[in-house]
């Protein structure tokens, strides 16, 4: 019954009052957030996270259930000849505690406009996520979308005058791009590390690379872009 009990949880997905803060916010506070949430009186950690009681630890690393959690949205607004601006909303519809709940992962929206010929032009990134430094001492950003609230993203851009463009709007998931910060951050102090560090480092920022996934891609094509 008690590997069954949210509480079962808490010891390490739930920090105490006087635990370690970045900016006044605790480094782990997922229990919390899922408490405070409308889907705490709906379901347990271990339900969303262990389904069946089997270890499976399903997170941000699985793409099925991140993408269950939310809902994304994609319109675009002519704001002046040749300009635009394509609104992504993205609405914690899933997770029952923020999203993503701590500062480890990170979901990247990457803004792409699609011309008539096909070429494809990055116009803007933003981000989903809490992030701080790698020494864990300073908040560079908060992001994150609490269980059943919305962020709303705008990206201005300017589009061709021959029409038939759409705007592209993709999610990418890095679920350990804290970690990846941190070995780089170490790695260009490779020298002053053993000399068994360097290849270890490199390994695991391979694998924490590798980690990365597009979770949605979503494409619209507004009236005024036809050809």
């Amino acid at each position: 019954e008690a590997f069954a009990d949210s509480r079962f949880c808490a010891g390490c997905h739930q920090f105490p009052p006087e635990g370690p803060r970045v900016a006044g916010k605790l480094q782990e506070d997922t229990v919390a957030q899922w408490q405070a949430s409308g889907l705490a009186a709906q379901a347990s950690c271990q339900s969303c996270h262990m389904p069946g009681r089997r270890h499976l630890w399903r997170g941000i690393h699985d793409a099925e259930m991140t993408r269950r959690a939310i809902d994304v949205q994609l319109a675009v607004e002519a704001v002046a000849p040749g300009r635009y601006l394509a609104r992504a909303a993205v609405r914690n519809i899933g997770a029952g505690h923020h999203f993503p709940t701590y500062m480890v992962p990170k979901v990247e929206l990457h803004f792409v406009r699609v011309d008539h010929d096909g070429r494809r032009t990055e116009v803007g990134r933003q981000l989903i996520g809490w992030s701080v430094d790698t020494a864990i001492t300073r908040e560079i950003e908060d992001t994150r979308i609490p269980a059943g609230q919305a962020r709303r993203f705008e990206q201005p851009f300017v589009a061709p005058a021959q029409g038939g463009w759409s705007i592209e709007l993709q999610l990418w998931v890095h679920p350990g791009e804290h970690y990846e910060r941190t070995f780089r951050d170490s790695l260009s102090r490779a020298d002053r590390l053993p000399a068994a560090a360097r290849p270890l480092l490199e390994e695991a920022l391979q694998r924490v690379q590798r980690s990365r996934y597009e979770l949605v891609r979503l494409q619209h094509r507004p009236s005024g872009a036809a050809n």
